[in-house]
């Protein structure tokens, strides 16, 4: 009896979750669609004009190469560390 009011429910709790997962899919699928002509939109505000680059530029080569340099090595010894 009890076993059996259990099977009930879980069929029902996994009812419940299918459910809300196709409609969370279905409203996910329908906002891509209307979104989708407005992408474009805010790309060209942040965008400055002349193509020119804005203060402060890119990242110094200097920093790229250090942050690199200690990833490596923390990855190397996290490999070492877990042979």
């Amino acid at each position: 009896m009890m076993l059996g009011d259990g099977f009930k429910l879980m069929i029902v709790g996994m009812g419940y979750v299918f459910v809300f997962l196709a409609v969370m899919v279905i409203v996910i699928s329908v906002t891509a669609k209307l979104v989708a002509p407005f992408t474009g939109l805010l790309d060209k505000e942040t965008q400055p004009s002349g193509g020119k680059r804005p203060r402060g530029g890119a990242p110094k080569k200097d920093a790229d190469s250090s942050l690199i340099s200690a990833v490596v090595a923390a990855v190397h010894k996290y490999r070492d560390d877990h042979k």
